[in-house]
């Protein structure tokens, strides 16, 4: 066997030398496997459903840094419906229907390999099961369910309804968030310490967001319903202590939407929530999201009338003490929505579609775009031309 002397005059085997260096490329693959496997080594990237036209909307994850190096995670035929990323990046859980029975089930995908398992049997449950909602914990997925009943002659669907899925062991447990039939809604949302969930009532005789302890502690009030009839849950700060919600506003502003501001830490039946919007009949606000600080709210807002008037709504920050509103991302050619702050605070990332031609003209057939704003740089980086329903992963 061929040997090599070192500097010291110590022998090394042609062998020794390609153990050694087998035995460094294993240690780099791990090394470089453990890195691709954190989301928070990778940079920032964006999730998001492509495309909305052309052919069935799957989910995608793209870098920031580079968005022409996305790459699709789902391959579902007819398409993916909405989705949530786990507070730790590495999973996301999304909702797609199945192309004969045609429910949505829960899929739970894995970010970084792309492994993939249904974590719902909704389908041969004859049920509809969409939204998913992570628990920050991880443990649990909250997500909406439709009872169709169409083997039950005579009955009608049933109501939506928020149930649970603890994916903590197999085979996963599923089943409603509360024992009260009487408790319906959609677009669960957790706390961020877990131990609450918000969801938008959908009874028709007494609408708004609905506020419930999954864990009631001694002292708090297990349920709390926070009236309005604008449809949408709103946001939670990422502490869970307080929830930003819209509301259809009064007298002047009926046509319109205002911001309610509400402390969650301890809710009452007498509760009054702080109204963030002034009474202003040329002002629509359709919801905002925190800051991860809580101290301001990107917010989705359209002037009615007026030197600012738009068709569409645009992007502002607002702070919560002073109310002080300034401009973020503002082109009336355009309508914004499903702004995000991203963990750090430094970047907002949001859907676009186009409502006008630069001629002023409507626009026709326009795709829903997905952009993410640098809000060091104010840059505008677009991260895909026909996307939808944007979500941060870690970071």
């Amino acid at each position: 066997m061929t040997e090599t002397n070192n500097s010291d005059g110590i022998a090394i085997s042609r062998f020794d030398l390609i153990i050694g260096t087998v035995i460094a490329l294993v240690l780099l693959a791990t090394i470089g496997l453990a890195i691709l496997s954190d989301p928070g080594r990778q940079g920032a990237m964006v999730a998001y459903l492509a495309p909305y036209t052309g052919s069935a909307p799957n989910l995608w994850v793209a870098p920031v840094d580079d968005p022409s190096a996305a790459r699709q995670l789902s391959d579902v035929t007819i398409g993916v419906f909405d989705f949530d990323v786990s507070a730790d990046g590495k999973f996301i859980a999304y909702a797609a229907r199945d192309g004969e029975s045609l429910f949505n089930d829960i899929y739970l995908v894995n970010v970084q390999t792309g492994q993939t398992e249904r974590v719902t049997s909704c389908q041969e449950e004859e049920a509809d099961c969409t939204t998913p909602a992570f628990r920050p914990t991880g443990d649990l997925i909250a997500y909406a369910r439709v009872d169709t009943n169409i083997s039950v002659p005579g009955v009608g669907p049933g109501a939506q309804r928020i149930w649970l899925v603890d994916i903590r062991q197999k085979p996963y447990a599923n089943q409603p968030l509360s024992g009260n039939s009487q408790i319906i809604g959609h677009s669960p949302q957790w706390a961020g310490d877990g131990r609450s969930i918000v969801f938008f009532s959908s009874d028709i005789g007494n609408p708004g967001v609905m506020f419930y302890t999954y864990a009631p502690q001694e002292g708090q009030q297990s349920l709390l319903l926070l009236p309005s009839e604008a449809g949408d849950v709103g946001t939670l700060s990422s502490d869970g202590n307080t929830l930003v919600y819209p509301v259809f506003g009064d007298g002047i502003n009926n046509f319109n939407r205002v911001l309610n501001l509400i402390d969650t830490t301890s809710p009452s039946d007498d509760l009054e929530p702080e109204v963030l919007t002034l009474e202003d009949a040329v002002v629509d606000d359709a919801t905002a999201n925190f800051h991860p600080d809580g101290t301001k709210l990107v917010i989705e807002r359209r002037y009615t009338d007026g030197d600012q008037r738009t068709n569409g709504y645009q992007l502002y920050e607002m702070a919560i003490d002073s109310g002080q509103v300034a401009p973020l991302v503002v082109d009336g050619r355009y309508q914004h929505g499903l702004a995000q702050w991203n963990a750090n605070g430094d970047q907002i990332v949001f859907q676009r579609v186009r409502l006008e031609n630069d001629d002023g003209s409507p626009a026709i057939s326009t795709n829903p775009e997905v952009w993410v704003l640098n809000m060091e740089s104010r840059d505008l980086i677009q991260i895909s031309g026909n996307g939808f329903l944007p979500q941060w992963v870690l970071p």
